[in-house]
């Protein structure tokens, strides 16, 4: 694995190897039939018909096809492989064959099919806070306003007065008065960053099946090949290459890639590279799925949350991985960050005729934190309070109080949001000059699957052992150059001995020694803390017993809490809390909108490569602000198409400026940055488009027409009042 630790797949080439082409079908339907095509002497087409063992890809409960079976659930899915000693000759046989379906019925991808998966947690009672009644009065034919179904008054008599924002207590008598806050967030679909095309290569041996991946979960490729094929997993050594960025798709898309390449070299007995084109990567690879997320708070006047209701929809592809991951993460992050008595959160996720849609890298989290976010800077500036107050007043952990004091800090936040509230609303017109606003997200990262279910089966193993010579050998997985420093100095430091008589080996994937997937920092959330207990055992026995001490620790998902109920942030291993400023400045005259600063502080405990915690921060903080402003990826006939006029330069000028960086440290073990920024910076980026608009944003990606259209609805009502 150390080896393969700077090689691309797609570099890769072995004697007598052939290429692979993926035969996809073109459009829906049930599969009547796929004729047998003559091939040439060297050349070999493969179905769902071939396959030795199971044609399906599970990840914990979620299952999809190796190769096309009796229906056809998107157009291009692949039906089969044909592969052959020459590429442009395979490419040429694959286009010729012709893959029969009944006639299809027409395309839905509006979001008209049964939801495939609903899911509610609650806590509380929300319905008397955001009832129909509770919310608004009825009214007659006439317009006659008639007292609200369940508000009495303490005497108990039917309340009369229009008051439509005073649910009724448990006890029948009314609260002190609260606001009703509404707001709606719509993410549409994205597209990922590969450094390399999607593919895998497959160098056959008798013995045993190499397979060259860029994978974050090597195992899994392993164990779905031996599935596939019908062999025992130890015939499988999986050589994971540089995966380039992290990516959920990567969990699960070169498991598919490998199998449907495995079983032609199994079959054919050559080595194979398959590799997709420039096209096949941008119609039939993973891209984020469309988001709608409703938000309803009821605050009183002093900022404390009485009530919350989010509503979740997900618009994901034909078949959707990690189901369970995606709708906890969804459910949990408004409940981590705010302690709030009546909460209810709701997920909804419906199929279409797509290819398979995937979260970017945190399983759709920050979709969660933008729209949750933006809405409590909506929730702030109503009741006339600043962000920190409503936040601070309705936390749900004491461990944002640091970061959030430490960001405000350095970016100076109370004073500019201050200064610019006033500002905005003084402003007359584009003779004053820019406009600007600034904005503050706070959140987390996960350095581990919140849905027990996931991992479910599966563990992470460290071993390290002492040698007589006083050398230590870390054996272990996923090694970076990063993470082997890290590692390194953790061992040093337990051990109190000299860095250089650290050694790391890493077991194949034959071997007995699985692991789950690297990634939500899984290297510095599960691996270093098993390595740090694996040291201070083994120190804790070198002066009582002989070397060699050989010390194995192992980590496995904590069981299901129970239905309905979710961690804290207390409660949560390996969680990191952030928060993060962002100021931005609007020229009115052209409406380019220029970035000032970015702050981000977080509290990932013990830092032992402060310069490469700052480096990947700066680096996904960049990715994500590029991910709020690329163009939306549409559809067009059941296919992927990119939007026409999306061109972010006619209002974004130039990339983010030098993040400034903070970190608030402690003794704890490391947790993990990896998807840190892409949880915080959106939330923060769209609070400030708010303060500097008028309006929040309703719309990702961002675009001219959108920020014109906020600001005239600032002007409208600036003008109406």
């Amino acid at each position: 694995m150390n080896e393969n630790e700077h090689i691309f797949f797609s570099d890769l080439k072995f004697p007598g190897q052939y290429y692979g082409v993926l035969v996809r079908a073109e459009r829906t339907g049930k599969l009547l039939d796929i004729p047998a095509p003559d091939m040439p002497e060297g050349y070999f087409f493969y179905t769902a018909a071939d396959v030795p063992g199971k044609n399906t890809v599970e990840i914990h409960g979620d299952t999809f096809p190796v190769f096309a079976g009796d229906k056809i659930a998107y157009a291009g899915e692949p039906a089969g492989i044909l592969v052959g000693p020459d590429f442009e000759t395979a490419e040429a046989l694959a286009g010729q064959i012709e893959i029969r379906t009944e006639e299809p019925e027409t395309a839905d991808n509006a979001g008209n099919e049964p939801w495939f998966a609903v899911r509610t947690g609650q806590e509380g009672d929300c319905t008397a806070f955001f009832s129909e009644e509770a919310e608004k009065p009825q009214e007659t034919a006439a317009g006659e306003t008639q007292p609200e179904a369940g508000k009495k008054t303490a005497d108990g008599t039917d309340k009369t007065e229009p008051e439509t924002d005073v649910p009724p207590d448990a006890d029948g008598t009314e609260e002190e008065p609260l606001r009703i806050t509404t707001s709606a967030a719509d993410i549409l679909p994205g597209d990922y960053f590969h450094a390399e095309h999607s593919g895998v290569c497959i160098r056959w041996k008798k013995e045993q099946m190499e397979i060259h991946t860029a994978t974050h979960w090597p195992f899994h490729v392993r164990e779905t090949v031996a599935a596939v094929l019908a062999c025992r997993p130890e015939e499988i050594a999986v050589l994971q290459t540089d995966p380039g960025e992290i990516q959920d798709v990567k969990i699960w898309k070169p498991s598919l890639l490998a199998a449907q390449a495995a079983v032609a070299s199994f079959l054919c007995k050559k080595s194979v590279k398959l590799v997709f084109s420039r096209r096949e990567e941008f119609l039939y690879t993973a891209k984020s799925p469309a988001v709608h997320v409703r938000i309803k708070t009821a605050a009183n006047a002093d900022g404390v949350i009485k009530a919350i209701s989010t509503h979740i929809d997900i618009h994901a592809g034909s078949y959707v991985p990690f189901t369970e991951e995606t709708i906890a993460r969804m459910i949990l992050a408004p409940q981590m960050l705010y302690r709030i008595e009546n909460r209810e959160t709701t997920v909804r996720i419906r199929k279409t005729a797509l290819p398979p849609l995937s979260p970017l890298n945190e399983f759709g989290e920050s979709n969660a934190f933008l729209a949750l976010e933006t809405h409590m800077d909506i929730l702030a500036r109503e009741l006339h309070l600043l962000p920190t107050e409503l936040k601070f007043r309705n936390q749900a952990d004491e461990k944002y109080t640091a970061v959030t004091e430490r960001v405000c800090a350095v970016s100076g936040f109370l004073r500019k949001y201050t200064a610019y509230e006033s500002l905005n609303k003084k402003r007359r017109d584009i003779r004053d000059g820019p406009v600007r606003g600034i904005g503050l997200s706070w959140g987390h990262q996960h350095g581990i699957f919140v849905s027990p279910s996931m991992l479910e089966g599966s563990q992470y193993t460290v071993e390290v052992t002492m040698e007589t010579s006083g050398e230590v050998h870390i054996k272990s997985v996923f090694y970076s150059p990063t993470m082997k420093e890290i590692l390194c100095d953790l061992a040093a430091e337990t051990l109190d001995i000299d860095k250089k008589q650290i050694r790391f080996s890493a077991p194949e994937t034959s071997a007995d020694f699985s692991s789950g997937p690297d990634i939500l920092s899984s290297k510095v959330a599960i691996l270093a803390p098993l390595v740090a207990k694996c040291c201070a055992s083994i120190q804790r026995q070198r002066f009582r017993k002989p070397l060699p001490i050989t010390v194995k620790k192992s980590w496995k998902p904590a069981k299901a809490l129970p239905s309905g109920k979710t961690g804290t942030a207390a409660s949560m291993p390996a969680v990191t809390p952030g928060a993060c400023v962002v100021e931005l400045e609007l020229n009115p005259l052209d409406y380019r909108i220029k970035t000032k600063g970015v702050w981000l502080a977080c509290s990932a405990g013990k830092l032992f490569d402060r310069h490469a915690a700052e480096t990947t921060l700066k680096k996904n903080l960049s990715d994500s602000a590029g991910r709020l402003f690329a163009g939306a990826v549409q559809t067009d006939g059941g296919v992927f198409s990119m939007r026409d006029g999306a061109l972010p330069d006619e209002v974004f000028s130039g990339f983010l400026p030098d993040p400034e960086i903070c970190f608030v440290e402690s003794k704890d073990i490391p947790s993990g940055l990896g998807s840190l920024a892409y949880n915080l910076l959106p939330g923060a980026y769209c609070a400030a488009l708010s303060q500097l608009t008028g309006n929040a944003p309703v719309q990702l990606p961002l675009d001219a027409k959108n920020i014109y259209a906020c600001l005239v609805k600032s002007a409208e009502t600036g003008a109406e009042s």
